[in-house]
Parts: C-alpha cells; structure tokens; sequence
C-alpha cells in the first residue's frame, strides 16, 4: 500500500506520522514509569543445605521437618532478613496464643537484639514439639522463668509459675495465697530441684506445640 493510498503523504500524513510517533512515545514511557515504580521483589530468605543438616544434627527434627520450619519462617519473614521479631512470630496460629512466646525468645536469643534467627527459631521449636525429652522440658521450663539465670526462681516470678502449672482452676486471689504458702516454705524462690518435683506430664504437655 503506498502512502498515498494510506492518508500519510503531503503535510497531513507528515502530522499524523509525528502523532503516532509520539502516541508510541507516550506509551513508552507510560508502561517503564509503571515498571520503575513496582515494588522489587522481596528477598527470600533460604538456609543452606549445610545450615539445614547442622540443625537436624542438633535438634529433634529431620531434614526435611527442617525444610518445612524454614518455608514457615520465610513466609513470616516479610523483609527478607533472615530475623524474626516477636509480633512477626505471633503470626504462627500455634505461637498465636502462647503466653510466655516472649520469654521464650528471649532466653534463646543470643545476641539480644530482640529478633530471632532461624537457628534460634528452629531450637525453639524443638524445645516446644512433642519430641523433646521429659528431662529437656523440665529444664526449659525451669529456664523460661529463671529470669536472672542464677539457678533459682525468684519470689516475684512464682506466681507467673504457679499460673502457668494450674491455668484458670484458681483466681488471682486464691492463687496469690498459694504462692505465698510455698514462699513461706522456699523464702528464696525455686531451685531447680524443688521446681521439677512440682512438675507433673499434664503441666508439661503446656510447654508443647503442635509443630
């Protein structure tokens, strides 16, 4: 077709050519402005197979139980990090309702910095699963509220203690009259010793989760 029979020759086909041309243009420019200003895509954190035989060499969990805590961590992970923080955790329907995650985090977080990484979150997890040892739990148990971590309870964190081994069966009240009968008897708070015998298998299945 020639551009005659086109409309596009003389002044009139010169000015619709320089109208395409720019309407080209325009659209150009419109379509990498949208690019530009897409958000990138999120880094995904992903452990090393070395980091992932590592743990299943420390904890209770296999290679590829292993693998599954860390699609959960990543997909927690919002910005890519590779650390975790507290209300990131909460997000976990297993963590969401769990009363002492925060000290929990903070007895396993080595660095204190408030956040947890995904070695501290797998050996969390693994002191928190059905997997772990009787003898284990009762010592994580024993650490969750050694707050000082000089080896005894104190007085003020028997109560926490206490509500945590017997749940709702007592009011705040009534509770607090029964620490005080045991603060009577261990004015110094808790040994481990004196607290594992207070320990049964029902209290501890309250230090288990579902992972």
């Amino acid at each position: 077709m020639t551009l005659a029979a086109a409309g596009l020759d003389g002044p009139v086909g010169d000015r619709r050519l320089r109208g395409q041309t720019m309407s080209r243009r325009r659209q150009k420019a419109e379509t990498e402005a949208v690019v530009a200003a897409a958000p990138a895509p999120k880094p995904k954190f992903e452990p090393t197979a070395a980091e992932m035989k590592a743990l299943a060499k420390a904890t209770h969990f296999d290679e590829q139980e292993v693998s599954q805590l860390a699609q959960r961590f990543s997909a927690l992970d919002h910005d890519g990090g590779g650390s975790l923080s507290a209300d990131e955790l909460l997000m976990m329907p297993e963590l969401s309702m769990y009363p002492l995650l925060k000290r929990v985090l903070a007895m396993h977080n080595v660095n204190k910095d408030e956040n947890i990484d995904f070695d501290e979150f797998v050996r969390t997890m693994s002191m928190l699963s059905g997997k772990a040892t009787l003898g284990e739990k009762l010592k994580f148990a024993f650490n969750i509220f050694d707050v000082n971590e000089n080896g005894r309870i104190q007085p003020n964190e028997m109560f926490t203690v206490f509500r945590l081994l017997t749940g709702r069966m007592h009011d705040d009240v009534d509770l607090q009259q029964i620490v005080d009968s045991y603060l009577q008897r261990f004015p110094k708070g808790l040994t481990y010793d004196l607290f594992s015998q207070m320990f049964t298998i029902s209290d501890l299945s309250k230090l288990t989760l579902n992972v």
